[in-house]
């Protein structure tokens, strides 16, 4: 029995027990808000904004720390880009956070990353789709016209074991993608692979999770040609080209199937055009072809009606290189075909200057071929025809602004002087006459690369010598290049060869004064 002395302080104590078991009931049943562990984040992206807003109509990298590591200034110096990752999101993480990092800037085109830390944590492939309709659709609700585009979750070495969910969930992503043209998926989990079937190391960094310069300039190469679709089709004066090359040769079937194969590969990178060199369907008189007078012209009629087929398929034009027959004893053209997305012949530009050599085979064509896409005026020549400025001068004076030149100079001995010659020559011919010039080549050894020359007379891009390929870069008429001659182009075209006023001076006219 407890002494009667005792009995307040024991009162006392289970009275402060009770408080205390009621306040730890109430803890466990109703916890202190959390902080948002990205909100320090969000907020920062916010001051930055306030200081700097940056451009909208832009393109938006947004997504986990694969964006957040991503130096977009390095990777597209040239493009309107902002990043908005944020290291260690979830996919759900950037929906919640879409009404202040993505609606203000409007952007054009999202290219969104997440998903690898999602499957860390033992979400489902099913709920990584969920987690991505949700994106668009807070997105769509507001920015109706914005694209966007997923890059695949990528493999790993740390994250080998989640590699079977992760490749589902890209499964299921890509379907979804696939219903809306709004909407596109970047693979860059095969191009990551390694012969042995696993994560190529050489693209990570030391935690063998994160990707390291190496791994970005491949990500770089995936993803640019995106950017350029979403620039080229919003706004008119852009078009992206496809500048092609393969080992032209005699096999007219073999060639077709060249053909086809960089067609679909040149749109599956947004191309407009895509174009090809010279006889790039026949292969070319005196060295494919021995002769034209055996010529298998039915073979290639087959051809060329599964080319224009597979024009009308995918959309897009085709600047093609074949001979074109002509009747009686006539000898054929070397020719260029323009073929129009509906899969149509819609114009054929005749080799007008052939070689001596030329000459045994073709028969000179006369006429200029222009013909626009999406606001931008091109024109068309063949190989030798680059040794007459004449010609460029005349497309000029016709507003072209980008010039399809094919050429065949493949298998040219050690030592020739053409792959030295041809693509300064284009340069010149691009920087005085101020044009875009898509310039390619048959890759059959030895050649010189493809390349595209910009209006300041700079090789911008250039394909791997004497190897196939298809490279896709954007045409933007807009962009202002440098242009010396500019003021006084018009008056030289008209026949003013001089700028300033003239003097009347006899020391000017006395010329052998001094």
């Amino acid at each position: 029995m407890i002494a009667r002395k005792r009995w307040p302080y024991v009162c006392r104590h289970v009275a402060l027990l009770v408080l205390a078991w009621g306040l730890l009931a109430r803890a466990v049943g109703q916890e202190a808000p959390r902080a948002d562990p990205w909100e320090a984040a969000i907020q920062a992206f916010e001051a930055r904004d306030r200081a700097a807003p940056p451009p909208q109509d832009a393109l938006l990298f947004l997504g986990s720390s694969s964006i957040r590591l991503w130096k977009l200034d390095e990777s597209f110096p040239d493009l309107p880009v902002i990043n908005r990752g944020f290291g260690g999101s979830e996919i759900a993480d950037s929906v919640r956070f879409t009404p202040r990092i993505v609606l203000p800037y409007k952007p054009r085109l999202i290219v969104f990353y997440a998903g690898d830390n999602d499957v860390a944590k033992g979400k489902t492939s099913e709920t990584v789709l969920a987690d991505f309709q949700a994106l668009v659709r807070v997105v769509h609700e507001t920015l109706p016209d914005t694209r966007i585009a997923f890059i695949a979750i990528k493999p790993s070495l740390k994250r080998w074991n989640l590699v079977g969910t992760m490749r589902e969930a890209n499964a299921l992503v890509r379907a979804f993608t696939e219903t809306d043209k709004r909407l596109a998926f970047i693979d860059v989990d095969a191009p990551m692979i390694a012969p042995d079937g696993r994560p190529r190391p050489e693209l990570l960094l030391e935690d063998g999770l994160h990707l390291n310069a190496e791994g970005y300039t491949l990500w770089t190469s995936l993803v640019r040609p995106h950017l350029d679709a979403a620039l080229a089709a919003t706004k008119p004066g852009r078009l992206r080209v496809a500048t092609c090359q393969f080992p032209v040769w005699g096999d007219v079937a073999a060639n077709g199937e060249w053909v086809r194969r960089q067609m679909r590969e040149g749109r599956a990178q947004g191309a407009d055009v895509v174009h090809f060199p010279e006889c790039a369907l026949s292969g070319y008189a005196g060295v494919d072809v021995k002769t034209m007078e055996r010529f298998d012209w039915i073979r290639q009629r087959e051809e060329m009606d599964a080319i224009l087929a597979l024009a009308k398929e995918l959309g897009v034009w085709v600047v093609l290189g074949a001979a074109h027959p002509l009747s009686g004893d006539h000898k054929p053209h070397d020719a260029v075909y323009v073929i129009s997305p509906e899969g149509r012949v819609v114009d054929r530009y005749d080799k007008r200057f052939c070689t001596g050599g030329d000459l045994e085979h073709y028969s000179p064509g006369d006429h200029f071929v222009t013909f626009d896409v999406n606001g931008v005026k091109c024109g068309v020549l063949i190989c030798y025809d680059i040794r007459f400025p004449e010609l460029y001068r005349q497309y000029c004076k016709q507003g072209v602004q980008v010039m399809f030149h094919s050429f065949y100079n493949a298998r040219q001995k050690p030592g020739g002087i053409h792959p030295k010659i041809m693509p300064p020559t284009a340069q010149a011919r691009a920087a005085t006459n101020y044009m875009f010039i898509s310039m390619n080549n048959s890759s059959a050894p030895h050649s010189w690369a493809s390349v595209l020359v910009t209006p300041d007379g700079l090789i911008e891009r250039r394909l791997p010598l004497d190897e196939p390929g298809v490279m896709v870069s954007l045409v933007d008429t807009d962009r202002r290049y440098y242009d010396a001659s500019r003021p006084y182009r018009l008056d030289a075209i008209n026949g003013r060869w001089n700028s300033g006023e003239l003097v009347d001076d006899a020391r000017s006219k006395d010329r052998q004064s001094y």
